[in-house]
């Protein structure tokens, strides 16, 4: 670990450890901080970070991978109802096919839960 002395804009002074020789974070940098500790003998230690703080020690959820692993729900679920691709069906004819159904099941999710 390399350790370094850190300076805020908000007048916060201590020391940060890295993995890196250089920190993942430079001059002018937007971070957010948490002392987790401070005494006389060793000073004030903080953790340093470019993503905001998570609340309850969980991951935030982003709008748009949340929407992906919807979708890939959906279309899975209407591969299972259509069953394999008919060699006589071409595959755009069968992919249009396949939105429809997946956007029908996304519609019938969100019905459900109203």
């Amino acid at each position: 670990m390399y350790t370094f002395e850190i300076s805020l804009n908000d007048g916060t002074v201590g020391e940060a450890n890295s993995k890196t020789e250089e920190p993942p974070y430079k001059v002018g940098d937007e971070v957010y901080y948490e002392v987790v500790s401070n005494n006389e003998r060793w000073g004030k230690k903080l953790k340093i970070s470019k993503n905001p703080p998570q609340s309850f020690g969980g991951r935030k959820e982003d709008p748009a991978i949340q929407r992906r692993i919807e979708n890939s729900w959906a279309i899975q679920t209407a591969v299972q109802i259509l069953g394999v691709k008919p060699d006589k069906v071409t595959l755009k004819a069968y992919s249009v096919v396949l939105q429809e159904t997946a956007e029908s099941m996304l519609n019938l999710r969100d019905t459900l839960n109203q």
